[in-house]
């Protein structure tokens, strides 16, 4: 499904992809589930490796850091964006 953020940045999510258990293995494995592992899991299972390393340099700052909570931000958006499309 193409999603696009309120920053512009545009991508192919795979939404089938967030109901696979190897997702909820990467999500529950080690303990208590944060924003940047829920972000993480995402890119590594739901996004293709281009489109990952796209919206990491869409948020990467002049000094070349990657913000984790504009990541996080982009990769929420990108989640509910897809609900959205998902139940029209």
């Amino acid at each position: 499904m193409k999603i696009i953020t309120e920053s512009g940045f545009t991508c192919e999510l795979d939404v089938d992809a967030l109901n696979d258990w190897e997702l909820h293995e990467i999500l529950l494995d080690g303990g208590a589930l944060s924003e940047s592992r829920f972000a993480r899991a995402v890119l590594e299972k739901c996004m293709s490796p281009k489109d990952a390393q796209r919206l990491k340099d869409h948020v990467r700052t002049e000094t070349g850091r990657i913000p984790a909570d504009a990541l996080v931000k982009e990769v929420m958006e990108l989640l509910q964006s897809s609900n959205k499309e998902k139940n029209s």
